[in-house]
């Protein structure tokens, strides 16, 4: 939508107020009108106050339509209830919409015009038809304040705030997408509205400059709340504490007591006055965009002023800022050359890490690789777009978000790791590698409209992940595709396609998930299908021919389109790409790929068929309780539903696949076909003349003792038997392994037909063209070989998962387990392989899996001879993994009766208990924290509630205490143990095997533990309180707008939601509960309850059908409906809860068109109860509305004693609006009078009042 003006240049100045968190500023716009009749300008901009407007230097009128106040519905005298939700949404329609149009309407001043640009000094000759339609540029100049804002900027700490001064900060969020900026700066917001920029933020000057309180009053104090838990079920003389755990808890606490009466107490003043005034030197640092930093002087010497220009255009999506007390971060530089070989970026590039002062070499850790990503980055792709690089950690942020900007980025510290935790490791590296190659495509590099937001989202993921190629090698790479497809095979079942997404706004980096999964795999396959033709023709010299069209200026505005990006391909490919364009971006779903081949040994031919399904499961999708509340809306709007117009399901994929066929000669022969129909019949020659090379169980033996006593045989020997290969899965072949690990070989029939097969194995879709589910016929000793021969880590991936998903088999089990245990395979294919024999250990194979699982923990990771674990050593990463992986199958292992067996269960624990990490140089934290959970597993899995359950369930919950008390002496890594110990004592409870107090769960949301810790909690609360205990929604709605942490504000909300999605599909979920509904499973008697259980059962598996139970369970909810329609007139809520909030209610409650208003009417006159001095008891008549114009006097009654005991009389009070009211009165009393009301409201108190 053109507003008739552009945005040519914006300056901001900025006073930022951590302490008051106030914003205040100006920001001045050089607008060019487009419009030579335009009288009014329209500028997005919410949560702020304007002071004043200036055009051109004169004072301008403007109005502001802000619907931030909620003014209108706040109102006391409308009665509105949660139904007119549909009402309320209509009123804050200005940002739900897909384009702003403005609620800063700027009237043009009079004495100023649109005029056309002075020419006069214009020379060429075609000077006057240039100017024809090009205006003069006016100047737009606005003063505002924005105040505790609730979107777009995050202020931590503050004034009230219990955190150290050293701590506070604020910092933009850039969240909502393309609406972000307006919440806390004038401007024309969105994705397309360009233009360069120029930043002065006045900040204080140190720590100690900041103004209010000192430090010495900024104690730690903590504010309790006192809140009524009342659960119906909860008894009396519930589990308390043993003998032992306080003895243990007292001598710790004394010892800790001991330890304070050792040092000296002026030591300790001086040492806090020493740290003290250290924390008051820190500097309060400006990131910014833009290299150019510049400190300028300002009037009062304990502040200081920050300059910083961006002279790149880019949108107000695309500027930010952090200010805090930050350090920035050493990093070391691994680089080869001063200078990349191109003349892109050169090796002084500036690139800054900043962080808090307790984060700052965890930021120097986590972001080692940065310079390295530079390098690669501009040597493949051109020189970095804007002058330097920014990257500054932030706490409070959304979980694993992150904000991106011109030359910054704005990061949440959960991505900080030290050098002794491994989990973070890849993810955090993924995670800032895209926001580097982000800076490329997403900030400089912009997309054409919404429905192109899958290109640059695709391509810096893309891009990102070939620097990850780079880092960790092509096995990692191609296994994290082939997840990748995996996850698209499953997910984009009634999905939209990439190019038609119909998003629903706001929108928030949330909405974006499904696009940030499809997009690279599609640019992924679209690559391998360009250098099919020429491996120089593929994406690589395609994404740099796009920067290049940036820098020249061909690309338009820097906008990249769908169609732009396609033309582009095909020139550089030489090849017709409107097919895969069509199918696979303009079009949703994936094939399925059912492959069937036969040897003709008379034509020595392979014949071949390939049919082509797409199974259309949208109607037997499951609901997922965390996407619930807006999987429903998507369905009931029609989002999400295929239609042919909109989005239509592609019935037939088309394009080269390649056939990779193992002959006996050991050579693989590649075939590259062309799948144009349904169905596709082959017939692929077959090439060997040479005899089989097989390697038998002989050949093993004669292999194992020749190997012991003599060289290795030449690689053309051969004896009689044949060659013996060398392959991968070669180990526990003696006899004496055999017996003692009880393996199962093939048997002779196998054996036989192994001999007479004409080739090895086939694999379809080799080079990975397709994302897609393959089923191939071959027999499995085919899967075998390709296991235990293939190099490629995809063929052994999905060998593993053809025996994992196969029929349970000894003779798989054995496969299986020899690839966990041969430290050859890579590390992902071993986790695979542990997690595979899970399927083994059932009562077909007589439980082998469970007894491989055992063995191999047992030699891989304890004691000789025993189930004790030797201590951690976590230094060889890929055996933790596989480590970790072997205590989750254990986890997964049940029995004939769906329980998890009693031993399984104990190893667990004994794994829990035993665990020791003294002498292991890494972190623990996440192997601790994935021990509790997969406790939790084995517990869960029992519906018996009998003696030796709970005995068991009693140790268990002691073991997760102890954790718990460890991690909150030594805490761990982002305290996930606490975490862990939490969410397993919240499925214990709801499982009841365990007794869980919500006064307990209280204390952990207090603001003294961490976000995760209190959102663990306030979860625990939701689902053990639930919606039946009044005093926790209030409590929990309460949180969520009065918090401090604006991640615990906007995480309680989103809790509450996924809370509803569990409520939908499981019911109510509790103790009492759980033996009627037995995990989904009803005894059908005969009888209607049976029926009606069944028909609720099936109505719970579908979307829509959980959504109307969900309805009828919580109408007759007035407390919720009550604190949801509080909630969502509240101002304390940003403009992500609140559009959550508002998908809530529209699930919940059908929309009624009223609006109701409360006016003054006649009530009856009511008893109140007051208590005087002089210890009497008064009764006074009250009434709500004036007086009328004929009452009798009022009657107080006093009381001389109040134990006196008479006969009643009774007192008549007369109105002419209600009927005479009679009130019974003891003779102790007298009657006195009082003087007539005043004619007005008149408002009662009640006062619990007790005599002895």
């Amino acid at each position: 939508m053109s507003r008739g003006f552009n945005v040519a240049h914006q300056k901001v100045s900025l006073d930022v107020d951590l302490g008051d968190k106030v914003l205040r500023g100006s920001t001045e716009m050089t607008i060019v009108p487009s419009d030579l009749s335009i009288r009014q300008f329209r500028f997005d901009c919410r949560q702020a106050q304007i002071k004043s407007v200036f055009v051109n230097g004169k004072k301008a009128t403007f109005t502001h339509h802000d619907a931030s106040g909620y003014e209108a519905f706040s109102d006391s005298r409308t009665v509105s209830d949660v139904h007119q939700h549909h009402l309320y949404r209509k009123y804050i329609d200005h940002a739900h919409r897909e384009v702003l149009e403005g609620e800063l309407e700027v009237n043009l001043p009079r004495g100023v015009k649109v005029s056309y640009q002075d020419t006069s000094r214009e020379t060429g000759p075609s000077a006057d038809e240039e100017a024809v339609g090009v205006y003069a540029p006016l100047t737009v100049t606005i003063a505002f304040v924005v105040r505790d804002p609730k979107t777009g900027v995050t202020f931590v700490g503050g004034h009230g705030s219990r955190l150290k001064k050293s701590f506070w900060h604020a910092y933009t969020t850039h969240a909502p997408i393309g609406a972000a900026t307006s919440h806390w700066l004038p401007c024309v917001d969105g994705l397309w509205s360009r233009c360069t920029w120029q930043f002065e933020v006045t900040v204080p000057r140190t720590v100690g400059a900041l103004g209010g309180i000192t430090q010495e009053d900024d104690v730690d104090v903590d504010v309790d709340v006192d809140v009524d838990v009342d659960m119906e079920d909860e008894e009396e003389g519930e589990t308390k504490p043993e003998e032992d755990t306080k003895n243990e808890i007292k001598a710790e606490e004394n010892a800790m007591e001991d330890v304070k009466e050792d040092k000296e107490p002026h030591e300790d003043e001086d040492d806090k006055e020493e740290e003290l005034d250290l924390e008051m030197e820190i500097e309060i640092e400006v990131v910014g965009n833009g290299a150019a930093v510049e400190e300028l002087q300002h009037a009062d010497p304990s502040k200081k002023t920050i300059a910083y220009s961006l002279w790149n255009p880019v949108s107000a999506q695309h500027v930010g800022f952090a200010v805090g007390p930050f350090v920035e971060a050493p990093l070391p530089d691994f680089r080869d050359t001063d200078e990349d070989e191109d003349g892109g970026t050169p090796a002084g590039f500036p690139i800054k890490v900043f962080a808090l002062p307790d984060q700052v070499a965890d930021a120097s850790n986590t972001c080692v690789f940065l310079h390295k990503a530079i390098e690669f980055l501009t040597n493949e792709y051109g020189s970095f777009p804007f002058d330097a690089m920014s990257v500054v950690f932030v706490s409070e942020f959304g979980k694993g978000q992150m904000g991106a900007s011109g030359g910054l980025c704005v990061a949440s510290d959960d991505f900080l790791y030290p050098p002794d935790v491994v989990d973070p490791l890849l993810s955090s590296t993924e995670a800032l590698t895209v926001a580097l190659t982000t800076q490329w495509c997403g900030v400089n590099i912009i997309p054409r409209s919404w429905n192109d937001t899958w290109l640059t989202q695709g391509l810096a993921i893309y891009m990102a992940a070939l620097f990850m190629k780079r880092l960790m090698g092509n096995n990692e790479y191609r296994y994290r595709f082939k997840r990748l497809a995996e996850m698209i095979c499953d997910e984009d079942v009634g999905r939209p396609a990439l190019a038609k997404p119909h998003f629903r706004f706001p929108l928030f980096p949330k909405d974006l998930e499904f696009i940030n999964l499809k997009a690279p795999g599609v640019l992924f396959i679209l690559d391998r299908r360009m250098t099919k033709i020429d491996k120089t023709f593929g994406l690589s010299r395609v994404i740099p021919r796009i920067f290049l069209q940036s820098l020249s200026g061909d690309l338009v505005n820097n906008a990249l389109g769908t169609n732009h990006f396609y033309k582009l391909c095909e020139r550089v490919s030489h090849c017709k790409l409107d097919e895969f364009f069509d199918q696979w971006v303009y079009s949703c779903g994936v094939p399925v790929l059912q492959v069937t081949q036969r040897f003709n040994k008379k034509r020595m031919f392979i014949e071949m068929g390939i049919r082509q399904t797409q199974t259309d499961k949208s109607g037997d999708k499951k609901p997922v309780e965390d996407t619930f509340i807006s999987d429903v809306i998507r369905s009931e709007e029609g989002i999400d539903v295929e239609d042919e117009e909109e989005a239509p399901k592609t019935p037939l994929f088309t394009g080269p696949i390649t056939i990779r066929i193992h002959e006996a000669d050991g050579t693989p022969y590649e075939h590259v076909v062309d799948i144009k129909h349904i169905f596709t019949k082959l017939d692929i020659q077959y090439n060997t003349k040479y005899k089989r090379l097989k390697r038998n169980k002989k050949e093993v033996e004669a292999a194992t003792t020749v190997t012991a006593a003599a060289p290795a045989p030449a690689a053309n020997e051969e004896d009689e038997v044949g060659v013996v290969i060398s392959c991968l899965g070669d180990v526990l072949q003696t006899d004496a392994e055999l017996e003692e690990w009880e393996l199962c070989e093939w048997g002779k029939d196998e054996e036989m037909r192994m001999s007479n097969e004409a080739f090895e194995w086939l694999r379809i879709d080799a080079d990975f063209e397709w994302i897609c589910k393959i089923h191939v016929n071959q027999p499995d000793y085919m899967y075998a070989s390709q296991l235990q021969q293939d190099r490629d880590v995809v063929a052994q991936y999905e060998s593993v998962q053809f025996f994992a998903d196969s029929r349970p088999s000894k003779v798989y089990s054995t496969i299986l387990l020899r690839t966990l245990i041969d430290r050859r395979y890579y590390y992902g294919v071993r986790v695979a392989a542990a997690l595979g024999l899970v399927k083994m250990a059932v009562a077909e194979t007589s439980y082998i899996g469970q007894t491989h699982l055992l063995k191999a923990f047992q030699s891989l990771f304890c004691f000789p001879n025993s189930s004790i674990p030797r201590s951690n050593d976590f230094s060889d990463f890929p055996t933790y993994f596989v480590q970790k992986a072997i205590t989750r199958a254990f986890s997964q292992i049940r029995n004939g009766d769906g329980e998890s067996p009693r031993e399984i269960r104990t190893l667990i624990l004994d794994i829990l208990a035993y665990n020791e990490n003294s002498t292991n140089s890494m972190s623990d934290s996440f192997y601790l924290s994935e021990l509790i959970t997969f406790l939790a597993d084995v517990l869960c899995s029992s519906d018996s509630n009998d003696e030796s359950t709970r005995e068991f369930a009693a140790r268990a919950v002691n073991e997760i205490d102890r954790c718990g008390r460890l991690d909150t002496w030594i805490p761990s890594y982002q305290n996930v143990v606490t975490v862990a110990a939490l969410e397993a004592k919240k499925r214990l409870f709801l499982k009841g095997l365990f007794a869980a107090k919500l006064q307990d769960l209280i204390q952990f949301t207090r603001s003294v533990n961490s976000s995760e810790v209190r959102l663990a909690a306030f979860e625990a609360m939701l689902h053990i309180g639930g919606l039946r205990n009044h005093y926790i929604m209030h409590y929990v709605f309460a949180s969520a707008a009065l918090d401090d942490s604006a991640r615990v504000r906007n995480g309680v909300v989103d809790l509450f939601a996924r809370y509803l999605g569990t409520l939908a599909i499981k019911g109510d979920v509790s103790a009492e509960s759980h033996s009627e509904e037995n995990d989904g499973m009803i005894v059908d008697d005969g009888t209607q309850a049976a029926m009606e259980a069944r028909k609720v059962q099936m109505a719970r598996n579908s979307l829509l059908g959980a959504a109307d139970i969900l309805r009828d369970m919580l109408r007759h909810d007035l407390q919720l409906q009550t604190e949801l329609w509080d909630s969502l007139r509240s101002p304390y809520h940003g403009l992500e809860a609140k559009s959550q909030l508002l998908d809530v209610c529209q699930v919940l409650f059908v929309p009624v068109d009223a609006f109701k208003v409360k006016l003054s009417t006649p009530s009856l006159v009511k008893l109140g109860v007051e208590c005087s001095e002089g210890s009497s008891l008064a009764l006074r008549v009250e009434s709500n509305i004036p007086a009328p114009e004929r009452t009798s006097v009022l009657p107080v009654i006093k009381s001389k004693r109040l134990k006196e005991q008479a006969q009643k009389e009774q007192i008549v009070v007369v109105s002419k609006h209600d009927p005479a009211v009679k009130f019974s009165v003891r003779p102790g009393f007298r009657i006195t009078t009082n003087p007539r009301p005043k004619k007005t409201e008149v408002k009662r108190l009640s006062v619990k009042l007790s005599f002895k």
